[in-house]
């Protein structure tokens, strides 16, 4: 049985796509090659012990190339949540110190009162 273990590195921000095409192509590669290598059983030998070694070795590919396209997900939501990260900041206005000092101040002024109100 193998174990996993996660990894990071990092790369250029313009190498992503082709980091991570070339890692969605070898999950696709994969993926056919666990396809191709099923051979249904003759009716007379479907229940048995080499079918059903069969079928956990395919299920056991199977679940290793689903967490590659897990990977996969994740490093595309990564890119999608720093890309709109990135245009969210750049697109809104500027922070204004004193306005935000203002702010905070009838906030407490707001929270003072509650506190003395006796309801």
């Amino acid at each position: 049985m193998s174990h996993r273990v996660n990894i990071q590195y990092s790369i250029e921000l313009d190498d992503l796509a082709d980091e991570t095409l070339r890692l969605l192509q070898r999950s696709y590669a994969k993926l056919e090659t666990a396809v191709s290598q099923i051979e249904l059983p003759a009716q007379e030998r479907v229940l048995s012990l080499n079918t059903l070694r069969s079928i956990d070795d395919t299920r056991q590919e199977l679940a290793r190339i689903d967490q590659a396209f897990s990977d996969i997900s994740n490093i595309i939501n990564g890119y999608v949540r720093f890309t709109t990260a990135d245009a969210d900041t750049q697109g809104g206005e500027p922070i204004d110190a004193s306005d935000l000092e203002r702010k905070l101040e009838q906030f407490k002024h707001s929270v003072a009162h509650v506190d003395e109100d006796p309801a």
